[in-house]
This record gives structure tokens, sequence and C-alpha cells, in this order.
């Protein structure tokens, strides 16, 4: 597709946004009476967006975007950590340990 197809396209989906803006309908309803599909019409709405991002700034969506980067992680073996003794999670384990250890034994 040539770029004065692309220029031709994306004048029409310009003035149809516009209108579009201006009656109020809902998406479906438009794009039923202007004979278009609903996948098409979010799809120049996007890109229509994005346009104007890089007419205003001169950069692209994507452009401004946040870079994610991956930063270096060293992984150290360590013994386990057990909890502090006064820790509402060791004095449950320890009562817990020592319901255990004075139940009687169950034969099988």
């Amino acid at each position: 597709m040539g770029r004065g197809v692309v220029g031709v396209k994306r004048r029409e989906w310009v003035v149809r946004l516009r209108r579009f803006s201006a009656l109020g309908m809902t998406v479906a309803g438009f794009c039923d009476v202007e004979g278009v599909s609903v996948s098409a019409f979010y799809l120049w709405r996007r890109k229509l967006a994005a346009g104007r991002v890089v007419e205003e700034t001169g950069t692209t969506a994507c452009d401004s975007a946040p870079r994610h980067t991956f930063l270096p992680v060293r992984v150290v073996s360590q013994s386990p950590v057990r909890p502090a003794a006064s820790s509402p999670i060791s004095a449950c384990t320890s009562s817990a340990e020592a319901a255990f250890a004075t139940s009687p034994a169950v034969a099988p």
C-alpha cells in the first residue's frame, strides 16, 4: 500500500472520528452506520492518538514509554533464617512443637 493511500485513509479516519465525537453515539452504532468494523474504529483511534504524540512532541508513544531494564542480581547462599524467640511466629511454633512433644504417641 503506497503512502498516498495511507494519507487518504488517515484523513478519512480523522474526519470520521471527529464525526463520532460530535454525534455521541455508541461505537457499535456509529460503526454500523459508517459501514466499518468496530476493530478498525479502535485501531485507527489508537493510530491517530499515537500520531498526535508524534506531531506535538516529535516522539512516538513507544519513545516516551518507560524503559524496563534488567539489573544484575547476586544470589548468596545463607543458612535458613529462624525467627527470633520473641516473634509471634516463633511463639506459635514453640507452642505447637511443645504440644506435639507432650502428646501421647499414637500406635499404628
